[in-house]
């Protein structure tokens, strides 16, 4: 029997600090002073309120949304650590790239208009590996960390001065106009320093003093360090900060770190703080004194790579922040963002005034801000009873409900503007859910393919290492932190144990059987985190660091293998190779059925990145634990640690019984334009076939209001408001804001219990406002320079939302159809098939439906079975079919080019149905292309008619081929139009049209304003197509094939309008407008106007003036909605 002792990392854990200041930029130096109640910044005195975002833990790109929703939270400051093992991963050897670029983030900071609050450390705490100390460092001979050591106090010296001397060549101190208000020296050392006796206190000191000669003409800080020597400010960091008093009473009350959560630990619970207790320690602070709150975290963001510190600490490092690890915004955010409001009202007298308190007893105590020369006054109520709620009398200043463990805030002493208790603010509920690519179709998420190889340990198990040693070596020092794995080789053994808790040394004993002569024993040791906070917690010993190692017979000692000469191997063979490399040439295997419940064992597999800028997240359920990699860039460790269980200790804990990190945040910067590859390791066994990618999007909006009162509702920046509920709330009215694509004039009566509103990120609901009439005006948005599709179908999905869900919600044909015939197992071929084809020749028009979809807030599979309808419909079974009558698609067009007159005209038919639910759009690509398109609520720009900047316009008529003339899964229509859009000349049309491959014919009146020429282009499946050339003789077409010879379903409809328009009249333009509005034909009218099918507006073109006008109504009337030219809306020349 093998029983070895091993040591791991016994460690107890406070969460690291986070501190501020704030103020607003300038390019002209910043004074930075302090009294005891404000930071005094260019002479005016301020509060500051501020939040840690710690750079490495999110990536540039996600840097500047991240610094923008902290400014609209109500943050003046931004806080964060910096990072030694970072930027000096081997002596004098330094990195800035990248997620470690932080003199971007500071100004990207610095161009939002917050602060910066610089915290050097060196050590930083933080649950960060090794509490951000490189591995060099504990390595270095004669040296003792965070202590009067020489040899550590010339390295911190020398990594302090490198940081300070880059903010100053960046000019990032005030002074220098830069956004660092603030900076910080060490970290909690007062929590430990009395391990370290006397040297303690003369590190503290040269500490002190070592800063202080950096010249950097902003003040320094201390947290929680009592004895912080002058001139250091010595801060407050925990849960409550409100009794905190600094050691000279003319430095101002610091809260460094309020932990908005905690951090998380494998097999641990997950740490929950509401919002209302977070709220009352702040409210609580600034009520006694406070002039700084710095909420650590206010974004915690993801432990990348092996950065996570502990041991035992998850990758995610979500905290229960405002912001969570992907950066959307979370619950105490809105709640929060109130609460900085409500105190900025009385900033002024609590930076200027001295404060009195009441005590009505039982922890009620009013504390009162007062000018008594202006008569101005600020009020904190609290109630600091846990159990029992308040009722206070003030008097002719009102009477007042303050519930158990609140506070209340009172603009003027005698008017309640905020509660601690009464969440009236924005909360917001985020959902994963899958990409809606292809498999939109599929109640299952898509299976990955995966190949596999095993770890290479063939030379391990014949004992080859790299280095020798007579002892067993101390693993993080055997490693200098490069893997998370090291090979203990001199005989054989093969077993693996874990634990839990806070002391992870243990003992481990297993059977083996040893053969006749030398046997192999081969350990191998996996660190989850090193130990990052404690006295000396740099010396706790790693690995089976010392042993003993024995082998043991019958309950006796037969022989200690501890000084054995022991081989050792850093690493795994698979990393050395650089498995997780997509450029790497290591074999993989892909035929047979996946290893599953293996150990030691790599998987690898391929995604398409998921449309859009939702954040994009990997889902590793039924993985053990181990490690994984997309395109190379480690997203973190993984670890099955299920938990659950009785406990009687800590309270608000959630998501007990499931794996303690279910999800691993993948940043779009990591990803590709296309396909990305994901590699991961497996080191006890998992199952990879339910590993999946997710998107993560906010899925509800709520806030509370008082009858009487306003409340404002907000999404997040990539959304907007779908829909709005109302309980108990009489005869709503609403007003608009921040729009995305327009605005919207009086205000709206919302007394319907339920109402679509997708125009606006903003909406205020308030008690009163004038009534807004209906319209049925066509309203038009412009859009553009697009990056790419996404973002336009995007812009669009997001300003039309309502008009989109309206439309689906109306559907019936979607509903009773197209829906149940799209879960049938028969849809499946046809509509992969599209989805295939359209999206490979068409990518970026496809990705505008994805955007539509996302911008809307539908399903992307409700937004596809409407562009693909007419492919679809053909072949949807008879059973229901019948259900409802599609009808038909009826349009009617006269065109001439004479002498005379060179003009299209169209009116643009449908069912009554889409009365309302159509828009115009004015789009620009980044590649200069613009048009202009009449557009049904859902579908690709233009399905009816538009034109673009190259002087192309062009209008549409649905025709109806026969089920056998229909190719399935070809082109859709819609994709063919929208291509057209872009098209460079009536020739260049043709042949986008020549070549499209289509599904379903249609007929094409393609109009080139710039040589005065229009075709009609009939079209079939199998690029069949017929051209007419339009002259002097007016051309009427309906909806029926004219001239190409192609089999087509019958339709009286569109006879009886031939036979009509042959009739009338067609000289002169008005005579054509007289043939689109006539009605003689009850039956089958020209001009529709019902039951079934309704003419929804008429569009001219007029060649000779390249104009296009929109006429809602009857075009007899010729009253014109709207007049394009192409000249005017193009700066065509």
């Amino acid at each position: 029997m093998v029983k070895m002792k091993i040591s791991g990392l016994q460690i107890l854990v406070i969460a690291s600090l986070g501190l501020l200041l704030s103020c607003s930029c300038s390019i002209n130096a910043i004074t930075v002073e302090y009294v005891s109640n404000a930071v005094i910044i260019n002479g005016e005195r301020k509060l500051i309120f501020a939040g840690a975002i710690h750079y490495p833990r999110s990536t540039p790109e996600m840097w500047p949304d991240l610094v923008k929703k902290a400014k609209e939270g109500g943050l003046n400051a931004i806080d964060t650590y910096v990072f030694w093992d970072q930027h000096e991963p081997r002596h004098r050897q330094y990195d800035f790239s990248g997620n470690l670029d932080f003199i971007r983030f500071f100004k990207v900071v610095q161009e939002a208009g917050l602060y910066v609050i610089l915290r050097i450390g060196p050590y930083v705490c933080a649950e960060w590996n090794y509490g951000g100390f490189p591995m060099w460092l504990h390595n270095t001979p004669g040296i003792e960390l965070r202590t009067n050591n020489e040899i550590y106090k010339n390295e911190m010296q020398i990594f302090t001065t490198k940081i300070v001397n880059m903010c100053k060549e960046a000019k990032l101190f005030a002074p220098h106009g830069g956004p660092i208000i603030l900076a910080q020296i060490e970290n909690e050392y007062g929590n430990i320093m009395k391990g370290y006796g006397e040297y303690g206190k003369e590190y503290i000191k040269w500490c002190a003093k070592m800063a202080v000669a950096q010249h950097i003409g902003v003040p320094w800080i201390m947290c929680q360090e009592k004895d912080a020597p002058q001139p250091m400010i010595n801060t407050c960091n925990g849960f409550y900060c409100d009794n905190f008093t600094p050691n000279n009473p003319k430095s101002p009350k610091m809260l460094t770190e309020n932990w908005t959560g905690w951090f998380k630990k494998w097999g641990g619970k997950d740490p929950y703080r509401p919002a209302e207790d977070l709220a009352f320690s702040v409210a609580r602070f600034f009520q006694t004194g406070g002039v700084l709150n710095n909420y650590y975290m206010y974004h915690g963001g993801t432990n990348f790579g092996r950065t996570t510190g502990g041991p035992y600490y998850v990758t995610s490092y979500d905290y229960n922040a405002p912001l969570d690890e992907y950066g959307l915004n979370q619950p105490k955010w809105g709640h929060l963002k109130k609460l900085h409001e409500a105190i900025r009202l009385g900033e002024k007298l609590l930076t200027t005034t001295k404060a009195t308190t009441k005590q009505f007893g039982n922890g009620v105590d009013l504390t009162m801000y007062a000018n008594n020369a202006t008569g101005e006054r600020f009020c904190f109520l609290s109630n600091q009873n846990e159990k029992q709620d308040a009722n206070i009398d003030l008097q002719k200043d009102g009477k007042y409900f303050v519930p158990a463990w609140s506070v209340s805030i009172l603009q003027n002493c005698n008017k309640e503007i905020y509660n601690t208790a009464k969440i009236t603010a924005l909360t917001y509920l985020t959902m994963k859910t899958q990409p809606e690519l292809f498999t939109a179709f599929s109640e299952d998420p898509p299976k990955f393919n995966w190949t596999w190889a095993p770890e290479p340990m063939t030379d391990t198990f014949e004992g080859k290492g790299t280095f020798r040693a007579s002892e067993l070596l101390d693993q993080k020092e055997a490693t200098i932190d490069t893997s998370d794995y090291l090979w203990y080789i001199t005989r054989d053994a093969n077993s693996a144990q874990t634990v839990k808790g806070d002391d992870y040394s243990f003992v481990l004993e297993r059977p083996v059987y040893l053969k006749s002569g030398t046997n192999t024993i081969a350990l191998l040791s996996a660190t989850v985190g090193l130990a990052n906070y404690g006295e000396f917690f740099d010396q706790k010993p790693t690995g089976v660091a010392g042993g003993p190692v024995k082998l043991v017979i019958d309950g006796s000692t037969a022989m200690d293998l501890s000084s054995n000469v022991w081989s050792y191997k850093v690493g795994l063979n698979g990393e050395a190779k650089r498995f997780y490399d997509p450029k790497s040439d290591n074999q993989w295997k892909a035929s047979g059925s996946i290893p599953t419940g293996q150990p030691m064992i790599w998987y690898k597999t391929s995604f398409k990145t998921p449309i859009g800028i939702l954040p994009v997240v990997l889902d590793l359920k039924g993985m053990g634990k181990g490690h994984a990699w997309v395109n190379g860039k480690s997203i973190g460790s993984s670890n099955k640690c299920d938990y659950c269980g009785r406990y009687n200790g800590d309270k608000c804990v959630t998501i007990c019984g499931n794996p303690s990190q279910r999800w691993y945040h993948v940043p779009r910067s990591f990803l590709s334009n296309g396909t990305n590859t994901l590699v991961l390791f497996e080191e006890v066994g998992g199952n990879p076939s339910n590993v999946t990618t997710e998107i993560v999007k906010v899925a509800t909006v709520c806030e509370v209001a008082k009858e009487g009162t306003a409340m404002e509702l907000a999404c997040q920046e990539t959304q907007a408001v779908s829909q709005i509920g109302f309980a108990s709330l009489q005869n709503p009215q609403g007003t608009c804001g921040d729009s995305s694509g327009g605005s919207m004039e009086d205000s709206i009566n919302l007394s319907r219990t339920i109402l679509n509103f997708r125009y606006f990120r903003s909406f205020t609901v308030v008690t009163a406002a004038k009534e807004r009439g209906s319209t049925n005006m066509l309203e038009m948005l412009e859009v553009g320079p697009c990056k790419d599709g996404y973002e336009m179908g995007f812009l669009i999905g997001q300003r039309f939302s309502n008009l989109i869900r309206s439309r689906l919600s109306s559907d019936l044909i979607l509903q009773t159809q197209l829906r149940p015939f799209a879960k049938s197992p028969e849809s499946k071929p046809l509509i992969e098939a599209l989805c295939l084809n359209n999206s490979n020749k068409f990518p970026r028009y496809w990705d505008e439906l994805q955007g539509t979809a996302d911008g809307s807030g539908v399903p992307i599979l409700d937004i596809l079975l409407i562009n693909f309808r007419k492919e679809i419909l053909p072949f949807v079974p008879k059973k229901l079919a019948n259900s409802v009558d599609d009808g038909p698609d009826d349009c009617s067009d006269v065109l001439v080019v004479s002498d005379a007159m060179a003009v299209a005209a169209h009116n643009e038919d449908a069912n009554v149905a889409l009365i309302g639910h159509t828009y115009l759009i004015k789009g620009t690509m980044s590649s200069g292309v613009s048009f202009i398109a009449y557009t049904y609520a859902g579908e690709l720009p233009s399905c009816a008619f538009g034109f673009n900047s190259h002087g192309l316009a062009f209008t549409l008529n649905s025709v109806p081929p026969s089920q056998d003339e229909i190719a399935a899964g070809g082109i859709g229509r819609n994709f063919v139009s929208r291509d057209l859009l872009e098209a460079m000349s009536i020739e260049d049309g043709l042949t986008r049209i020549c070549s499209s491959g289509i599904s379903v014919g249609h007929s094409y009146n393609l109009i080139d304003m710039n040589t005065r020429k229009i075709l009609n282009v009939e079209s079939a499946s199998g690029n069949r197509i017929s051209v007419h050339t339009v002259g002097p003789t007016p051309f009427f077409h309906a909806n029926m094939y004219l001239h190409l010879q192609v089999e087509q379903v019958h339709d009286e409809n569109s006879i009886s309008r031939q036979k009509r328009a042959a009739a009338l009249p067609n000289g002169s333009k008005d005579e054509i407008l007289s043939i689109l509005g006539d009605t003689e034909d009850t039956r089958y009218p020209i001009y529709m106007t019902g039951p079934m099918l309704h003419t929804l507006c008429t569009a001219i073109i007029d060649l000779d003036e390249q104009t296009l006008s929109i006429i809602e109504g009857n075009p007899k009337k010729g009253e014109v909605s709207h007049v394009f030219s192409v000249s005017k809306e193009f700066n065509v020349s």
